[in-house]
């Protein structure tokens, strides 16, 4: 029952979620519940662990193999936080100026089902300051490899230009995550098959160039500078002024 609650009304606050059950219960029945499941938050020992693995479970199971899964970080901004806990600072990407506020930063992994109905698989929220933080990209690696596992190598995992960086392709090769996209900056370097190194930007251009007329896409082999496992580059002919997806 929490776990429905908290997936219908994306919040972890309980008289809001226990509000999807109002209709089916007395308002003293209700108000009893609230107490009851909220007597050991405040236990010092209480581990809401097992809580957010049946949630990443639940949602899990709604994700096919040609399920697409939306990675990126994001920040929630706390303007008059003053007394929550390890606080830190966030730019503010709502913002048009892009000002730093006090906030948290999160990691979210979202699927996007047929009817382009997107709903969370995973939301991690952590903050620079916390104890034990190592990183975000340590994080990165952790949460990577662990939802790999839960899902089993279903999905479809696409990343947007801020994960073409090696310290984020290089979790997705060695857990061998069977398909996943990449937006590639231009700038980037990658080898053919024959040993040539080139940009994203020139490669991509060489791909539309050799495009037969009834084409509007086409990829390359390719691999990274760093790692020989294969790869391929694709780009498309009706977007000549962007960078290669």
């Amino acid at each position: 029952m929490r776990t429905e609650g908290l997936l219908h009304f994306l919040s972890v606050r309980l008289n809001e979620f226990l509000q999807r059950f109002a209709h089916t219960l007395e308002p003293s029945r209700l108000s009893a519940m609230e107490k009851h499941l909220s007597v050991q938050l405040a236990f010092r020992h209480w581990d809401h662990r097992p809580l957010g693995e049946t949630l990443v479970a639940d949602q899990a199971s709604e994700v096919r193999e040609n399920t697409v899964l939306a990675v990126d970080f994001s920040e929630v901004v706390k303007v008059y936080g003053q007394k929550l806990e390890f606080l830190d600072r966030v730019s503010d990407r709502s913002d048009p100026y892009k000002r730093v506020q006090p906030g948290y930063w999160l990691f979210q992994v979202y699927r996007v089902d047929k009817a382009d109905q997107v709903s969370p698989l995973f939301i991690r929220l952590f903050s620079n300051r916390q104890p034990r933080f190592e990183g975000q990209n340590k994080l990165f690696d952790d949460e990577i490899f662990r939802l790999r596992g839960v899902l089993g190598g279903r999905g479809i995992w696409t990343f947007d230009r801020g994960f073409d960086g090696w310290s984020y392709l290089k979790p997705l090769l060695t857990y061998e995550q069977p398909r996943w996209i990449v937006r590639m900056r231009g700038d980037r370097n990658l080898i053919d098959a024959q040993g040539q190194k080139k940009s994203v930007r020139q490669w991509a251009e060489h791909i539309r160039q050799n495009l037969p007329e009834n084409r509007i896409a086409g990829g390359l082999t390719v691999h990274l500078p760093m790692d020989k496992r294969s790869l391929k580059l694709v780009t498309c002919r009706w977007k000549p002024d962007t960078e290669a997806e």
